[in-house]
C-alpha cells in the first residue's frame, strides 16, 4: 500500500468521525503535534491505526511523527518490513 493511499485512508477515518473538519491542507501540516486533535481523538487514531494496518503506534509516537504524511510513511515502512 503506498503512502499516498494510506494517508487517504487516516485522513478519511478523520473526518468521517467528527475529528477534523473538510478543509484543505497540507500533508504536511503538523496536526499530531500542535494538539489540532486531542488526545481521546488521538487514542482513536491509533486504535484505526492497528485495525486497519495491523501496526502498533501509541500517542507519543503520534505525537513525534506529527503529520499524516509523516504517519503514513512511517507505517508504509512498517508495512514494507512485515511483508519481507
Amino acid at each position: 500500500m503506498t503512502e499516498e493511499a494510506i494517508g487517504s485512508l487516516i485522513l478519511a477515518h478523520l473526518i468521517k468521525n467528527g475529528r477534523i473538519g473538510k478543509v484543505v491542507f497540507a500533508p504536511d501540516a503538523e496536526i499530531f503535534a500542535h494538539e489540532q486533535i486531542d488526545s481521546l481523538e488521538k487514542l482513536e487514531v491509533t486504535i484505526f491505526i492497528e485495525d486497519q494496518f495491523n501496526v502498533q503506534v501509541d500517542e507519543e509516537q503520534l505525537t513525534a511523527l506529527g503529520s499524516i504524511e509523516r504517519l503514513a510513511s512511517y507505517l508504509a515502512r512498517a508495512l514494507n518490513s512485515k511483508a519481507a
